[in-house]
Protein backbone atom coordinates (compact mmCIF):
# COMPACT_ATOMS: atom_id res chain seq x y z
CA UNK A 1 0.00 0.00 0.00
CA UNK A 2 1.60 3.08 -1.21
CA UNK A 3 1.94 5.69 1.39
CA UNK A 4 -0.22 9.11 1.36
CA UNK A 5 2.27 12.00 0.03
CA UNK A 6 2.40 15.12 2.36
CA UNK A 7 2.03 18.10 1.32
CA UNK A 8 5.08 20.62 1.02
CA UNK A 9 4.82 24.31 2.41
CA UNK A 10 2.38 25.91 4.08
CA UNK A 11 -1.19 26.33 2.44
CA UNK A 12 -2.86 29.92 1.37
CA UNK A 13 -4.89 30.05 4.96
CA UNK A 14 -1.63 29.24 7.30
CA UNK A 15 0.29 32.16 5.13
CA UNK A 16 -2.67 34.37 5.91
CA UNK A 17 -3.15 33.55 9.25
CA UNK A 18 0.97 33.59 10.04
CA UNK A 19 0.76 37.29 8.39
CA UNK A 20 -2.43 38.47 10.33
CA UNK A 21 -0.63 37.52 13.21
CA UNK A 22 2.63 39.49 12.35
CA UNK A 23 1.04 42.38 11.60
CA UNK A 24 -0.82 43.02 14.15
CA UNK A 25 2.24 42.11 16.59
CA UNK A 26 4.23 44.84 13.93
CA UNK A 27 1.61 47.53 14.76
CA UNK A 28 1.40 46.88 18.93
CA UNK A 29 5.29 47.29 18.73
CA UNK A 30 5.15 50.13 16.45
CA UNK A 31 2.63 52.32 18.64
CA UNK A 32 4.72 51.08 21.84
CA UNK A 33 8.00 52.66 19.80
CA UNK A 34 5.94 55.70 19.27
CA UNK A 35 4.43 55.93 21.85
CA UNK A 36 7.85 55.73 23.92
CA UNK A 37 9.24 58.41 21.44
CA UNK A 38 6.80 60.93 21.82
CA UNK A 39 7.03 60.65 25.82
CA UNK A 40 10.77 61.41 25.01
CA UNK A 41 10.14 63.82 23.12
CA UNK A 42 8.01 65.64 24.94
CA UNK A 43 9.80 65.15 28.19
CA UNK A 44 12.88 66.91 26.58
CA UNK A 45 10.88 69.82 25.80
CA UNK A 46 9.86 69.78 29.21
CA UNK A 47 12.72 70.20 30.58
CA UNK A 48 14.35 72.28 28.00
CA UNK A 49 11.23 74.80 29.19
CA UNK A 50 12.28 74.63 32.67
CA UNK A 51 16.00 75.27 31.85
CA UNK A 52 14.96 78.57 30.45
CA UNK A 53 12.92 79.41 33.37
CA UNK A 54 16.18 78.45 35.67
CA UNK A 55 18.12 80.49 33.49
CA UNK A 56 16.01 83.37 34.16
CA UNK A 57 15.87 82.66 37.78
CA UNK A 58 20.41 82.47 37.79
CA UNK A 59 20.47 85.43 35.40
CA UNK A 60 18.48 87.65 38.52
CA UNK A 61 21.03 85.76 40.98
CA UNK A 62 23.68 86.82 39.01
CA UNK A 63 22.69 90.69 38.48
CA UNK A 64 22.94 89.69 34.70
CA UNK A 65 20.24 92.00 33.02
CA UNK A 66 21.50 93.49 29.20
CA UNK A 67 23.87 94.34 27.82
CA UNK A 68 23.00 97.70 26.32
CA UNK A 69 23.21 100.63 28.22
CA UNK A 70 19.74 101.87 29.59
CA UNK A 71 18.84 106.03 30.60
CA UNK A 72 16.06 105.94 32.52
CA UNK A 73 14.45 108.90 33.89
CA UNK A 74 11.53 109.60 36.59
CA UNK A 75 9.29 112.46 37.14
CA UNK A 76 6.12 113.16 38.31
CA UNK A 77 5.23 109.14 39.32
CA UNK A 78 5.94 108.71 35.20
CA UNK A 79 9.21 106.67 33.57
CA UNK A 80 10.99 107.23 30.89
CA UNK A 81 13.47 105.08 29.51
CA UNK A 82 16.03 104.79 26.40
CA UNK A 83 17.96 101.97 25.26
CA UNK A 84 21.37 101.63 22.93
CA UNK A 85 20.26 99.04 20.42
CA UNK A 86 23.23 99.44 18.29
CA UNK A 87 25.45 96.35 18.59
CA UNK A 88 28.48 98.50 18.09
CA UNK A 89 27.78 99.92 21.29
CA UNK A 90 27.70 97.26 23.78
CA UNK A 91 27.91 97.82 27.93
CA UNK A 92 30.78 95.86 28.55
CA UNK A 93 30.67 96.67 31.93
CA UNK A 94 31.50 100.73 31.96
CA UNK A 95 28.26 102.33 32.88
CA UNK A 96 26.27 99.40 33.54
CA UNK A 97 24.37 99.68 37.37
CA UNK A 98 25.97 103.56 37.73
CA UNK A 99 22.77 104.84 36.90
CA UNK A 100 21.69 107.46 39.12
CA UNK A 101 17.89 107.41 39.27
CA UNK A 102 16.72 103.18 38.49
CA UNK A 103 18.23 100.06 39.21
CA UNK A 104 17.38 96.83 37.69
CA UNK A 105 15.12 94.78 39.85
CA UNK A 106 14.41 91.61 38.24
CA UNK A 107 12.50 89.76 35.70
CA UNK A 108 8.73 88.45 35.05
CA UNK A 109 7.98 85.89 32.10
CA UNK A 110 4.36 86.71 30.75
CA UNK A 111 3.11 83.39 29.49
CA UNK A 112 0.70 82.86 26.80
CA UNK A 113 1.08 86.11 24.63
CA UNK A 114 -2.33 87.39 23.38
CA UNK A 115 -3.73 83.92 23.96
CA UNK A 116 -1.20 82.20 21.95
CA UNK A 117 0.11 79.69 24.43
CA UNK A 118 3.00 78.61 22.77
CA UNK A 119 4.50 82.18 23.29
CA UNK A 120 6.17 83.76 26.45
CA UNK A 121 7.67 87.00 26.80
CA UNK A 122 10.65 88.17 29.26
CA UNK A 123 10.38 91.65 30.79
CA UNK A 124 12.97 93.59 32.79
CA UNK A 125 12.03 95.57 35.53
CA UNK A 126 13.57 98.47 36.95
CA UNK A 127 12.60 100.61 39.93
CA UNK A 128 13.81 103.85 42.18
CA UNK A 129 17.12 103.67 43.37
CA UNK A 130 16.82 106.65 46.00
CA UNK A 131 13.44 107.97 47.35
CA UNK A 132 15.34 111.62 48.15
CA UNK A 133 18.14 110.76 50.61
CA UNK A 134 16.76 107.47 51.63
CA UNK A 135 16.45 104.09 49.68
CA UNK A 136 13.62 101.70 48.92
CA UNK A 137 13.13 99.03 50.86
CA UNK A 138 10.37 97.58 49.21
CA UNK A 139 9.59 96.33 45.89
CA UNK A 140 6.04 98.97 45.55
CA UNK A 141 8.60 101.87 46.99
CA UNK A 142 10.61 101.32 44.49
CA UNK A 143 7.87 101.92 41.80
CA UNK A 144 8.57 99.54 38.93
CA UNK A 145 8.01 99.49 35.58
CA UNK A 146 8.94 97.28 32.78
CA UNK A 147 11.36 98.77 30.05
CA UNK A 148 9.69 97.53 26.99
CA UNK A 149 12.81 97.72 24.65
CA UNK A 150 14.68 95.18 26.21
CA UNK A 151 11.55 92.58 26.19
CA UNK A 152 12.15 89.34 24.48
CA UNK A 153 9.87 87.20 22.87
CA UNK A 154 10.12 83.21 22.53
CA UNK A 155 8.51 80.03 21.59
CA UNK A 156 7.87 77.15 24.18
CA UNK A 157 9.89 74.35 22.69
CA UNK A 158 8.89 71.56 20.10
CA UNK A 159 5.04 73.18 20.16
CA UNK A 160 4.35 72.98 23.86
CA UNK A 161 1.43 75.29 24.97
CA UNK A 162 1.24 76.43 28.27
CA UNK A 163 -2.48 75.82 29.14
CA UNK A 164 -2.58 77.12 32.73
CA UNK A 165 -0.06 78.89 34.97
CA UNK A 166 -0.63 79.31 39.12
CA UNK A 167 0.81 80.87 42.18
CA UNK A 168 0.46 80.56 45.31
CA UNK A 169 0.17 83.59 47.37
CA UNK A 170 1.59 84.77 50.42
CA UNK A 171 -1.07 83.80 52.68
CA UNK A 172 -1.00 80.30 50.58
CA UNK A 173 -3.79 81.02 48.40
CA UNK A 174 -3.39 79.45 44.95
CA UNK A 175 -4.76 81.65 42.10
CA UNK A 176 -4.32 81.78 38.24
CA UNK A 177 -1.41 84.47 37.20
CA UNK A 178 -0.10 84.29 33.61
CA UNK A 179 2.73 86.79 35.08
CA UNK A 180 5.22 86.20 37.52
CA UNK A 181 9.10 85.92 37.93
CA UNK A 182 12.15 87.17 40.76
CA UNK A 183 12.82 90.77 41.58
CA UNK A 184 15.67 91.55 44.16
CA UNK A 185 14.72 93.84 46.96
CA UNK A 186 15.93 97.22 46.08
CA UNK A 187 17.42 97.09 49.94
CA UNK A 188 19.63 94.79 48.89
CA UNK A 189 22.51 96.54 47.86
CA UNK A 190 25.83 94.71 46.21
CA UNK A 191 27.71 97.97 47.21
CA UNK A 192 26.63 97.47 51.03
CA UNK A 193 27.79 93.40 51.07
CA UNK A 194 23.78 92.88 51.61
CA UNK A 195 23.17 91.08 48.78
CA UNK A 196 19.72 88.70 49.43
CA UNK A 197 18.65 85.95 47.33
CA UNK A 198 16.13 87.73 45.04
CA UNK A 199 11.89 86.50 46.21
CA UNK A 200 9.56 85.10 43.95
CA UNK A 201 6.45 87.73 42.64
CA UNK A 202 3.81 87.27 40.53
CA UNK A 203 1.30 90.07 39.09
CA UNK A 204 -2.19 89.66 40.33
CA UNK A 205 -3.90 91.40 37.51
CA UNK A 206 -2.95 89.16 34.68
CA UNK A 207 -5.60 85.84 35.48
CA UNK A 208 -6.15 85.53 31.76
CA UNK A 209 -4.33 83.87 29.07
CA UNK A 210 -4.84 86.60 26.76
CA UNK A 211 -3.45 89.50 27.11
CA UNK A 212 -1.37 91.20 24.70
CA UNK A 213 2.43 92.34 24.97
CA UNK A 214 1.97 96.17 25.37
CA UNK A 215 -0.88 95.53 28.22
CA UNK A 216 0.89 92.95 30.03
CA UNK A 217 3.80 95.28 30.50
CA UNK A 218 1.31 98.16 31.39
CA UNK A 219 -0.24 96.24 33.78
CA UNK A 220 3.13 95.75 36.16
CA UNK A 221 3.52 98.08 38.33
CA UNK A 222 3.53 98.85 42.36
CA UNK A 223 0.12 97.80 42.77
CA UNK A 224 0.16 94.69 41.01
CA UNK A 225 2.97 92.49 41.79
CA UNK A 226 2.67 90.57 45.17
CA UNK A 227 4.90 87.99 46.91
CA UNK A 228 4.34 84.60 46.30
CA UNK A 229 5.19 81.38 47.61
CA UNK A 230 5.43 78.97 44.55
CA UNK A 231 4.22 78.45 40.96
CA UNK A 232 3.20 76.44 38.33
CA UNK A 233 2.71 76.10 34.48
CA UNK A 234 0.52 73.42 33.18
CA UNK A 235 2.65 72.23 29.68
CA UNK A 236 0.89 70.15 27.09
CA UNK A 237 1.48 68.75 23.73
CA UNK A 238 -2.09 67.71 23.24
CA UNK A 239 -1.89 64.38 24.67
CA UNK A 240 0.66 64.63 27.66
CA UNK A 241 1.01 67.23 30.06
CA UNK A 242 3.38 68.13 32.76
CA UNK A 243 4.05 70.86 35.61
CA UNK A 244 7.17 72.67 35.62
CA UNK A 245 6.88 73.95 39.27
CA UNK A 246 8.93 76.56 40.79
CA UNK A 247 9.31 77.05 44.46
CA UNK A 248 9.88 73.57 46.35
CA UNK A 249 11.98 71.89 49.32
CA UNK A 250 11.82 75.37 51.27
CA UNK A 251 13.66 77.36 48.26
CA UNK A 252 11.83 79.59 45.83
CA UNK A 253 14.19 79.67 43.27
CA UNK A 254 14.28 75.86 42.67
CA UNK A 255 12.78 74.27 39.42
CA UNK A 256 12.04 70.72 38.52
CA UNK A 257 9.46 68.95 36.06
CA UNK A 258 6.42 66.86 37.22
CA UNK A 259 5.06 64.39 34.29
CA UNK A 260 1.13 64.22 34.61
CA UNK A 261 0.76 61.76 31.48
CA UNK A 262 -3.08 62.04 30.67
CA UNK A 263 -4.11 63.25 34.03
CA UNK A 264 -5.05 66.80 33.98
CA UNK A 265 -3.51 69.49 35.07
CA UNK A 266 -4.09 70.62 38.99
Amino acid sequence: MKGVKKPLGYTILEVLIVLAVSGVMFLIASNFINGKQQKTSFLTATNEFASRIQDSINSVTDCQYSNYPVTCSYSGGTWSFSTETDTTKLNNGGTQGKNDQCVFLGKIIHFSVAGDNNIYETFSIVGLRALGDDSPTTIADADPAVITNLTTTSNAPQSLDVIKSTVVDSSGTSQSSYAFGFLQSPSSGVETGTRQPPQLYFVNNIPNDNKPSLAAANNINKTSIDLAKSASICVSDGTRRALVKIGFNNSKQNVKVVYLGSTSCP
